[in-house]
């Protein structure tokens, strides 16, 4: 790439100036209930399919997945992974080709898991006692008091708190190809024209590993590394490289796990386009735009900062498109974040982003570390719906607020983004106490980890607190009791039964801290840095109580049909004898 001065970009690529809103799933009142249910955390249903996390797709390894067919089975998977929390919750599964005839009506089975025809599995769920087991009582959704007694509880308790790190494991670089030359098998590295498919995400540090490579059937979750460029030189070298559109404009995907012909590989699709601006706020792009070098300021504009694959794969376990979308900035020297994600999909980008289909964070109970649902509530006419965001809770990251990070479940975090602001600015900003990066437009989190956004009593309300009172101290330039922290305190409970427990939220609670900002800078016009933060709790109810179910025992001898000894009948005892 040569270095020239760049003042015009060509006219063609001409962008919309349009601010970026969150993206929500798409509701469809017609599924709307008037009078929607409530979830009986106590069924004997309650949670048998734990590994159906993704409505309207199949999920990979999960045989009691109705939504897998017996082809992709055949061709995809590797096992059967547990269908149930716990593994002393007993059941047992068999191929559908063994199965005639299903008749169980004793108080034995829990759970009767038949798949469609089409589908490999038949599969029992049972206890050999009378006694259905024990349950945990119904916790219902809590007020402030409660969520506060809750969260002091844990505060005087002496246990060890639980220190929770995201653990990942990156795979190593591939020293031979996919055994299977016609499809994919799950696990398998996605084949591309030069190498093998990887993106630029976070290695044991907060550094970018760009080699990280992708596989067949596994998700990358929405993560955040960071890249520095210390020298113009190596900002130059990285706006030819990593930075740039180039490198995903040319990239071809293989359609099979070991392509033999050019025809076996497809180019990367363009989905959502979109700049980030040097104030954080965000201008949707409707054509790719060309990663150049500006000479003059040293800038590299439209560098890539972010991308979001969605890689689509067919029942025959190969690899149909993928689209990709894609985040940009006009960088300059110094620490760049970048964002990365990866999702595998039986389906379009769109059928996946206005919720046809959708990923859900447990079935139904959350499982650890998965994204926290939430949304807004919204009304038509006489009824109400959540208005779900599709990334759940986002909090603003990283320096100058560029970036973003989830709330997931049971997982504690200190989030923190900088502003740079002058000595007039502060002063304002105390002024109003208010802080854009800290808005919250969300009313609601799913009570469970498949909360639909249908059902409002799926959803959990979250209760806010007023601000503390910011006060300007014009002798020491001090902004005091700013609120520039805010805590959020999920409290967390079991439901469902002891042998297959699934957790839910019960309350939620958003409040406001103090900080103070004390502006240190000799020259009042220069801008200095100062840090938001973000705290995340999740508290979890102790002792809660039980209550056990009981169902009649199983008898000793089968059911029988009436016309099981047909065309023959039995004689009844009121029948006449013959006399001897």
């Amino acid at each position: 790439m040569s270095k020239t001065k760049i003042l015009i970009f060509i006219m063609s690529f001409i962008f919309l100036v349009i601010l970026v809103a969150a993206q929500n799933y798409v509701i469809d009142w017609n599924q709307v209930p008037t009078n929607p249910s409530t979830t009986d955390t106590q069924q004997r249903s309650f949670g048998t399919c734990t590994c159906n996390k993704v409505v309207g797709q199949c999920d990979v390894n999960c045989c009691c997945d109705k939504e897998c067919s017996s082809s992709f089975y055949t061709t995809a998977f590797t096992k059967c992974v547990s269908s149930v929390n716990k593994k002393d919750y007993n059941y047992a599964c068999v191929a559908n080709s063994l199965v005639t005839f299903s008749n169980l009506q004793s108080g034995i089975n829990v759970e009767e898991a038949t798949n469609p025809a089409a589908t490999p599995f038949f599969c029992v769920y049972y206890e050999a006692s009378s006694v259905q087991g024990n349950f945990f009582t119904q916790i219902d959704d809590l007020e402030l008091d409660s969520i506060k007694k809750a969260v002091d509880n844990e505060d005087r308790s002496e246990k060890y708190k639980r220190l929770t790190p995201l653990s990942k494991i990156y795979g190593q670089t591939p020293s031979a190809t996919n055994t299977n030359p016609n499809h994919y098998v799950y696990g398998d590295h996605i084949k591309t024209s030069s190498n093998f498919f990887s993106v630029a995400y976070p290695a044991n540090s907060l550094l970018c590993e760009l080699t990280s490579y992708v596989k067949y059937l596994q998700n990358k979750p929405s993560s955040t590394c960071q890249m520095t460029f210390s020298t113009s030189s190596s900002l130059f070298s990285a706006c030819g490289d990593v930075l740039s559109l180039s490198t995903i404009n040319s990239l071809k995907v293989s359609r099979v796990g070991s392509p033999s012909l050019s025809s076996d590989y497809f180019l990367v699709s363009f989905g959502t386009l979109t700049l980030v601006n040097s104030d954080g706020s965000e201008t949707s792009l409707s054509l790719p735009i060309s990663t150049v070098f500006d000479n003059t300021l040293n800038i590299c504009r439209f560098a890539v900062i972010g991308t979001k694959y969605y890689i689509t794969f067919e029942e025959d376990s190969t690899i149909s498109s993928v689209t990709v979308d894609l985040r940009f900035k006009h960088v300059s020297v110094g620490t760049v974040e970048r964002s990365a994600e990866v999702l595998f999909i039986n389906s379009t980008s769109t059928e996946w982003k206005d919720g046809t289909i959708r990923p859900n964070s447990g079935n139904p109970g959350y499982k650890r570390a998965m994204p926290v649902l939430a949304g807004k509530l919204t009304t038509n006419a006489a009824k109400s719906a959540i208005l779900q965001n599709i990334n759940g809770i986002e909090i603003k990251t990283g320096l100058s607020c560029s970036s973003t990070s989830q709330i997931t479940f049971d997982v504690d975090q200190d989030i923190g983004c900088s502003t740079s602001l002058s000595l007039s600015e502060l002063k304002s900003l105390c002024t109003t106490n208010t802080i854009s990066e800290l808005s919250f437009d969300y009313t609601h989190v799913g009570r469970f980890g498949n909360a639909d956004f249908h059902n409002v009593n799926d959803w959990v309300k979250i209760t806010s607190e007023s601000k503390p009172s910011a006060t300007w101290d014009d002798l020491t330039n001090t902004c005091n009791n700013l609120a520039a922290g805010v805590e959020y305190q999920f409290v967390i409970a079991k439901a469902g039964s002891v042998y297959n427990e699934q957790w839910k939220i019960a309350g939620v609670r958003r409040m406001y801290y103090p900080l103070k900002w004390k502006f240190t800078n000799k020259d009042p016009t220069s801008k200095q840095l100062f840090w938001i933060e973000n705290r995340i709790r999740f508290i979890r109810i102790s002792n809660q109580p039980l209550v056990q179910k009981n169902y009649p025992a199983p008898t000793l001898l089968p059911f029988l049909p009436e016309d099981v000894f047909y065309p023959f009948s039995l004689l009844s005892s009121s029948s006449p004898q013959n006399s001897q």
